[in-house]
């Protein structure tokens, strides 16, 4: 769509706001955010939602529209910030509620989140499966799998189409490993490909508590490559963020972020303007506590390194890296290979490496659809990573953990009715 056309568009919304109020101008901008898509595009609809608001009477309607324009447009610290504000302007609106905790999710506010995510717990039962679903799956996220299982169990009550077995079984699963992880104190970190092993160990409980500013780190919540992995531990992550080393890259809505050209080091989750203003001032912000972070892993208590591969074979390079910064020997490095083909027979034999060969359970498998992670493949996907993580944990440890094979025998997702869930069990795990 031209910009043209989009500017009248939204000029229509202001002819509809004076003849018809607010919210019937709220409904029309939901159709024409539908239909746009580019980010400077987006930019005419966001000035003129703010124009209407500045202009016509408060409308709760037309805050969640304004919140979805920065959401599309990928400026999920914005949505976040601005719906955040609506919450006090608008009191009560759970669905503001949650769409700021969605939001904050994204923009990588686990503390606002999980906040937010206690707000909507309260009254659980009541909200629209719609709004269940998507708690759940944001907490997992988070690692907040005591108010993930309340809403399951509201959903499984209700009888809702999502609440499936395998996905019974994941938050069953997740409390136990939890409680195992918090009582042990494992750190696992994540050094790439990309956001897999941040959000794959999250969701099965195999990080203590992802909200806690400590858990803040690197790779987390970015885009490269083995080599790129390789690039950026060379010097622990110190001149990531060099402005020498930045470039501006824009994805398909032509939304701005930077990347570390070096070594393609995509910072994927900081989409926007507010990013690459004021010579990077936010990123560095931001990515000056990650690195700190990071070289408080490098010594001390035991610890989990975990890198995800789909076309990596720089592993000897990767080790090295790790061997290099790292200032003991209390750690342990595991690769996951989602490749074709294993490359075991590839690995240096330095001890400290566990590899493991993770084959997508198809080619058209996207590790981060809901549809994908959360179909009976996706779920048994992951459940291969962290059993994987757990093998690994305990060969760092010297000492069992959980008992994986009980789990799956309690849990074997062949008998189980839809949405079957043992509460009284998950309630007992949560107290202990």
């Amino acid at each position: 769509m031209s910009e043209d056309k989009v500017r009248i568009q939204v000029g229509a919304l202001i002819a509809t706001a004076e003849a018809e109020g607010v919210p019937a101008a709220a409904v029309a901008g939901w159709q024409t955010l539908s239909t746009v898509h580019d980010y400077l595009e987006l930019d005419l609809l966001v000035d003129e939602l703010a124009h209407i608001a500045a202009n016509f009477p408060p409308s709760p309607d037309l805050a969640i529209l304004r919140g979805a324009t920065y959401q599309k447009r990928c400026e999920w610290t914005l949505a976040s910030d601005f719906l955040l504000a609506a919450i006090t302007e608008f009191p009560g609106r759970t669905d503001i509620i949650y769409e700021a905790a969605l939001n904050s999710v994204d923009a990588v506010y686990y503390p606002r989140a999980d906040e937010l995510l206690q707000m909507l717990s309260r009254n659980v039962a009541n909200h629209p499966e719609r709004i269940q679903r998507g708690m759940w799956r944001a907490c997992a996220l988070i690692g907040r799998h005591d108010i993930a299982l309340g809403a399951f169990e509201a959903a499984s009550a209700a009888k809702s189409a999502f609440a499936e077995p395998q996905l019974a079984f994941r938050l069953q699963t997740a409390l136990t490993i939890q409680a195992a992880v918090r009582q042990c104190g494992m750190r696992s970190i994540s050094i790439g490909e990309n956001c897999l092993p941040w959000m794959v160990l999250n969701r099965w409980g195999l990080r203590a508590d992802p909200t806690s500013s400590g858990a803040d780190s690197i790779f987390n919540l970015a885009q490269t490559s083995t080599d790129g992995s390789v690039g950026v531990l060379a010097d622990a992550g110190v001149s990531l963020t060099a402005s020498e080393k930045l470039d501006i890259i824009k994805n398909p809505q032509g939304v701005p972020r930077p990347i570390n050209r070096p070594n393609q080091f995509d910072f994927n989750h900081e989409q926007g303007r507010l990013w690459i203003s004021d010579d990077y001032a936010e990123l560095n912000k931001r990515y000056a506590a990650r690195i700190d972070n990071f070289q408080t892993y490098l010594d001390g208590s035991a610890r989990l390194f975990v890198h995800y591969t789909e076309s990596g074979s720089s592993f000897a390079r990767l080790t090295d890296a790790l061997a290099a910064i790292n200032r003991d020997v209390n750690y342990r490095l595991l690769i996951l290979d989602a490749g074709e083909a294993s490359q075991a027979d590839t690995l240096p034999g330095d001890g400290r490496t566990d590899y493991v060969h993770v084959p997508r359970p198809s080619s058209d498998y996207i590790w981060f659809r809901p549809d994908s992670l959360d179909s009976p493949e996706g779920v048994e996907f992951e459940w291969r990573i962290a059993k994987a993580t757990l093998r690994s944990f305990e060969m760092l440890l010297g000492q069992t953990l959980v008992d994986v094979a009980k789990l799956e025998t309690d849990h074997d997702l062949s008998r189980q009715k839809r949405g079957e869930l043992d509460p009284k069990a998950c309630r007992a795990i949560q107290r202990s």
